[in-house]
C-alpha cells in the first residue's frame, strides 16, 4: 500500500499542515467535530 499524505492549506495564512498517520487524522476530525459543535451551539438562540 502506498503511503499517502494530507495537506491542509488555511486560507488566510496560507499555512499547510501535512497529516501522515491516522491518528493524526483522527485528532482533526475530534477538532473539527468540537468546532462544529461550538459553530451549532452559537446558531440557536436560547
Amino acid at each position: 500500500m502506498e503511503k499517502k499524505q494530507i495537506k491542509i492549506i488555511e486560507p488566510e495564512t496560507e499555512e499547510v499542515t501535512v497529516i501522515n498517520n491516522s491518528e493524526e487524522l483522527h485528532n482533526l476530525f475530534e477538532e473539527l467535530k468540537k468546532e462544529s459543535d461550538i459553530i451549532h451551539r452559537k446558531r440557536i438562540p436560547s
